[in-house]
């Protein structure tokens, strides 16, 4: 676990009334930001290549980034909080989209391995809420896609309607 620094100050009260961390202590979000790494990347940099095995979860922190799958442009993400990476906490399979940043972007990068992290083992109930948090956030991302596979299914449709 690394020292909170004065910067580190600023994160925290940043990320006080965000998402996921409005439901921690002061505490409890100093000992998260804690196992975290601040990380800065420039516009148009591979933050998470498609293909690639590691085991980094990312909170976007300022700027945004944007989700590829096959050189297509898939989604945004621009807010304070936003969560990327965490399918790799489901399963152990490479990674299933880039994500590139699209302006300056900083994130706080947290190493999640197949045995128990430290905020595991230590905070119990911080791990929790943040599997909880990834688990809505994957919820939602279903949730999503399915509604778009049903509409491309139904374009389909009517397309091969069209054409006979």
């Amino acid at each position: 676990m690394r020292r909170i620094e004065s910067a580190d100050e600023q994160l925290i009260e940043k990320l006080r009334s965000v998402g996921v961390f409005s439901r921690f202590t002061e505490d409890q979000i100093k000992t998260f930001v804690g196992q975290t790494e601040v990380r800065k990347f420039k516009a148009r940099e591979i933050i998470i290549k498609e293909g690639a095995h590691d085991n980094l979860i990312y909170f976007l922190i300022s700027g945004s980034v944007i989700l590829m799958k096959e050189s297509q442009l898939i989604g945004v993400f621009k807010r304070v909080g936003d969560v990327f990476g965490e399918m790799r906490l489901v399963d152990s399979a490479a990674r299933s989209a880039s994500i590139v940043a699209d302006t300056d972007t900083v994130c706080l990068a947290l190493e999640f391995t197949p045995s128990k992290t430290e905020i595991e083992k230590v905070h119990p109930l911080i791990a929790t809420v943040l599997y909880k948090t990834f688990a809505e956030v994957l919820a939602d991302r279903l949730r999503k896609t399915t509604d778009e596979l049903s509409k491309a299914r139904k374009e389909i449709e009517k397309l091969k309607g069209q054409s006979r």
